[in-house]
């Protein structure tokens, strides 16, 4: 797997499930899940398939009003790497 950049534009797999059971998201495909926090099901949810990693980030700094940082920019690839792992996501 290509490590992803701050300029990788990663998109969601068609085909993977997000569920909210008793307040608890989670994103799955194959038997793999992601349990989401509310700042990662917002990353999730603005996964689009043109946003780069550093828009993500942006979005993520601006929607919580924070300061954008590289620290947004490094949580923001963790995470999608989880997500990529659990094939819910694609590096692009």
């Amino acid at each position: 797997m290509a490590a992803l950049t701050p300029d990788s534009i990663p998109r969601r797999r068609l085909d993977a499930r997000v569920r909210n059971i008793g307040g608890v998201v989670t994103v799955g495909r194959l038997g793999r899940v992601v349990e989401l926090s509310d700042s990662a099901l917002f990353v999730w949810q603005h996964v689009d398939g043109t946003r780069t990693v550093s828009a993500l980030a942006t979005c993520l700094a601006e929607a919580y009003q924070t300061p954008l940082d590289d620290s947004i920019v490094d949580d923001v690839i963790e995470l999608l790497e989880q997500l990529i792992d659990a094939a819910t996501v694609q590096a692009g």
